[in-house]
């Protein structure tokens, strides 16, 4: 089979509103977001595994609020100067300067944390910050149900301008990881394999790349070929 070289897959843009996939697992952590500025609190901690959808909730409300947005273990004093509406911080579980996130917590500017621990778990060394992170509001993220790993992997793949068989879509579901990232890298690697290969995406395809020890006749596969 003749092979092609790699091509740059044309993508939508990551982590916009309207893309942003709501079920029972991110509801409320999504409500609650883009109500901004109706909180019940200054400050805000979004508590989920990865790949639950911090990240993006992350950059939609820097979007909607003009907020200064970075990761938590880079945090400096520069970035309050740069936080007039919100500061809102990546990754909280892989470290912090504990002196300038306390800094933070003292300004009338909330603080929006997201983090795949929760704070109480964080093994902080500043009382006076562990006091301030405890009155911080909490929400907390789930990993996709089916409902929403189905609309995930539609959206991945349409971002990549193909458009997935329900059967195709149905047999992935159980087999692969939950999360937002895990989907999006799945789907990336099923289409630069089908453009590598000159492929169908099909079920023959997807199984190979889920299952490559495994010994089957791709004949004998259903079809589910994405137009």
């Amino acid at each position: 089979m003749s092979q092609q070289m790699p091509l740059k897959l044309p993508k939508s843009t990551l982590y916009r509103a309207e893309d942003y996939r709501v079920g029972t697992a991110n509801a409320q952590a999504h409500g609650l977001i883009t109500s901004w500025p109706h909180w019940p609190a200054g400050h805000l901690a979004v508590i989920g595994p990865t790949g639950s959808g911090k990240t993006h909730l992350a950059y939609m409300l820097a979007d909607a609020t003009g907020g200064h947005l970075c990761a938590a273990a880079g945090l400096r004093l520069d970035d309050l100067h740069e936080a007039q509406t919100a500061l809102i911080l990546d990754d909280l579980h892989q470290g912090v300067d504990e002196d300038t996130l306390f800094h933070a917590l003292n300004r009338p500017q909330p603080v929006v944390m997201m983090s795949a621990e929760p704070l109480g778990a964080l093994p902080v060394q500043l009382p006076d910050l562990r006091s301030r992170l405890q009155a911080a509001y909490v929400v907390a993220l789930g990993l996709p149900d089916d409902d929403l790993m189905t609309a995930l992997l539609h959206q991945a793949f349409r971002a990549r301008h193909h458009r997935a068989d329900a059967g195709l879509i149905g047999y992935m579901l159980p087999r692969i990881e939950r999360g937002y990232a895990a989907v999006d890298d799945l789907v990336e690697e099923i289409v630069t394999a089908s453009l590598q290969q000159n492929r169908p995406i099909n079920r023959g395809l997807v199984r190979e790349i889920l299952e490559p020890n495994l010994q089957f006749d791709e004949t004998s596969l259903s079809p589910d070929v994405l137009e």
